[in-house]
């Protein structure tokens, strides 16, 4: 800089030229770099490190007015500062003086210190006969740029166009023959709406604080509005920026599937190809259920992981080697809408069904449980007066101050999805929102009378330590009272998944997910272990800790199932001294903890493991009950299992620090020391 100042000083008119004049000029063109190659001829455009020869116009007069530069002298300026000014380091983001500048003297010349190119200026198809000559047919468009320093920003987004393959060149992608591949580098900003970008710090901040924090992506469109968005001094509306600077909830939800799937193809090496056309809530939908059905085929991303906390490896007498890896598995009442076919896991189209796709022309059948008449036009029920009546009922009660309370209560909405309005995205009517297995409910007919009444209990939830029975929730018809009333079950509202099941090391790494649709029964989450630990790159665990095993081992013995065989089954330490009766003879005798000496510690006195550890993640787990309610089974599962990878990532990272050895090696691998 010193030998460039040392050259204005020489020129006439530009001696006065200060080192403060000269560094803004700098970073102006650093922002201004593509827009000033772009409109070069071919010639002047071809060494991308070399300055061109001629500003363009509308450039020369923006820099004029923002360095204090006579315009009739700028091209003399430009000749003696452009090969140092075209060098200068890179900046990862325009500083508050840049975007001044832009707003007082480059806005009204369609110049914004932030405009979006490809990362690449040439067509990069391998199969284009075009080679390394640049790309100069642009189509321009504005768009918002939400950044985490500078809130809410005019920018805008170049398109460059190949003409001799027909690719469509953007900022994120290229598109061809109607399929949209991301690039695989420069995704700085990311677009997450047809005129919204976000940069690549703001989405990880949103992503960390749904990890960390349980925010919504409701909340954290609000809290970005209100704190970072700076659109009290910015919003485009004013300035004629026909879109608004307004951050959504969808742009957020986007932002959060985009950068998850994009994360994903980059750790496989592979690029991120999806249908240009369509909207874009729908774009992922397909590659995010091929995630969902990745993790049931191949297991979470942690499946093969010990570590010194959750496995013991100890030397016998007679110098043989033995190991414990311990799972450890617990229920969650977390839960999305499904079908109101008991057990169906076909997810539903809508959020506002009652019944999946497969099941449909059950809408149209009185709601009544053994009722099979057809419903009255506008309601849920039959011509018969009293569904009719039970029907009314149960929109009353719906309606009613108490039960909306006790809704609230029951979903524990610690974290609301919405800290200003508790809005339900996806479902405008409140009538259809109201959930049916947030209670027992149930209606009784008086013979002599013809009356009908209404019942409800809280959900008992679980019997045995967190197990129901393999047909608590089936439907059953009408039945008796102990009064001799006829009692009679309905399904008004939309069905509930009943329970999350997770899998835990004691360390804390989850190594397994399973949404339960009727019930937490012990068949099922046998079922579900056994399966979690057939994937190819999962190893059986040599125990298994849960707060229902003296129920979950009967069923063992009972079937003689022989994967089950070499497997510990005991209750953890905190259920089976508070939980489980001491008369209980099968579960004393069979499923006492201490009765294990592998789980106890080198000392004989402590325990190796922690047997809690499930009921812990849970209670992460449950902090996401409001965020998930009304998603649909697709999100719902890619959401759950992006969390619980990032968590995984933050617990192996601390296991590592602690110097506890995490890692995927065979579980007998030589850097595991033997305990002393």
């Amino acid at each position: 800089m010193f030998n460039t100042l040392r050259l204005l000083a020489l020129h006439k008119e530009l001696k006065h030229v200060t080192a403060m004049q000269l560094v803004r000029s700098f970073s102006l063109i650093l922002c201004l770099k593509r827009d000033i190659q772009i409109p070069q001829p071919l010639s002047e455009s071809e060494d991308p490190n070399s300055p061109p020869t001629i500003l363009p116009p509308t450039i020369s007069e923006f820099l004029a007015e923002s360095v204090s530069i006579p315009l009739h002298i700028i091209q003399d300026f430009w000749e003696i500062v452009k090969e140092e000014a075209w060098l200068a380091p890179h900046k990862d983001e325009p500083s508050k003086e840049d975007e001044e500048c832009f707003r007082q003297f480059g806005w009204k010349r369609e110049l914004t210190s932030i405009t979006l190119y490809p990362p690449e200026g040439n067509c990069t198809n391998s199969d284009c006969t075009r080679g390394e000559k640049l790309l100069k047919k642009t189509e321009f468009r504005e768009v918002v740029v939400y950044t985490l320093g500078m809130g809410a920003c005019r920018a805008y987004s170049i398109h460059l166009f190949c003409p001799d393959c027909n690719t469509n060149y953007h900022p994120n992608f290229s598109v061809r023959d109607g399929m949209r591949t991301y690039h695989r580098e420069g995704l700085k900003y990311l677009q997450v709406g047809e005129h919204q970008f976000v940069e690549d710090k703001l989405i990880d901040f949103w992503i960390n604080s749904m990890l960390l924090g349980w925010m919504s992506a409701g909340n954290c469109a609000v809290a970005y509005d209100r704190a970072l968005s700076l659109r009290q001094k910015t919003d485009g509306e004013e300035g004629g920026w026909r879109f608004g600077m307004k951050l959504t909830t969808e742009h957020i939800w986007d932002a959060f599937v985009l950068w998850s799937l994009l994360g994903q193809h980059h750790r496989k090496n592979i690029l991120l190809i999806v249908p240009h056309h369509g909207e874009q809530k729908d774009r992922f939908t397909n590659l995010m259920q091929e995630r969902n059905d990745e993790i049931i085929n191949e297991g979470q991303d942690e499946i093969e992981h010990h570590c010194e906390k959750c496995m013991r490896v100890w030397e016998d007498e007679e110098g043989n080697l033995h190991k414990c890896q311990v799972i450890v598995t617990d229920g969650v009442a977390l839960a999305h809408p499904c079908c109101g076919v008991f057990r169906c896991t076909n997810p539903l189209q809508s959020n506002r069904h009652r019944f999946c796709q497969e099941h449909f022309q059950e809408h149209d059948i009185c709601a009544i449980t053994g009722c099979t008449q057809p419903i009255q036009e506008g309601t849920k029920s039959c011509d018969n007066p009293a569904h009719q009546t039970m029907e009314k009922l149960h929109v009353e009660k719906g309606k009613a101050a108490f039960t909306l309370t006790e809704r609230l209560r029951r979903q524990r909405l610690s974290h609301p999805n919405n800290a200003v309005t508790n809005e339900i995205t996806e479902s405008e009517d409140d009538e259809e929102a109201e959930d049916l297995e947030e209670d027992d409910t149930w209606f009784e007919t008086d013979k002599s009378t013809g009356g009908v009444e209404i019942f409800t209990v809280a959900d008992p939830g679980t019997a045995a330590g967190g197990v129901e029975s393999e047909d608590a929730n089936e439907p059953c018809p009408a039945t008796k009272s102990e009064l001799g009333n006829r009692k009679f079950k309905a399904q008004f509202a939309r069905r509930r998944t009943h329970n999350e099941q997770t899998l835990v090391r004691p360390c804390g790494v989850i190594v397994g997910r399973a949404t339960f649709f009727g019930a937490e029964a012990v068949s099922n989450v046998l079922l579900f272990i056994k399966r979690a630990f057939s994937v190819p790159r999962a190893r059986k665990p040599e125990h298994v800790i849960y707060d229902s095993n003296c129920l979950a081992k009967q069923q063992v013995l009972a079937s003689d199932d022989p994967w089950f065989k070499d497997i510990g089954m005991c209750v953890d330490v905190w259920h089976f001294l508070h939980k489980h009766k001491t008369t209980h003879q099968f579960c004393q005798l069979n499923c006492n903890p201490a009765d294990y000496p592998e789980l106890m510690g080198p000392d004989g006195k402590t325990w190796a493991f922690n047997t809690s550890v499930a009921e812990q993640s849970n209670g992460w787990l449950n902090g996401y009950t409001a965020i998930c309610r009304e998603m649909r089974a697709v999100k719902y599962n890619f959401f759950l299992d992006e969390m619980i990878r990032l968590r995984n990532e933050i617990t192996v990272d601390r296991l590592a620090a602690q110097g506890h050895k995490p890692c995927h090696a065979p579980p007998l691998a030589p850097e595991l020391k033997l305990e002393a």
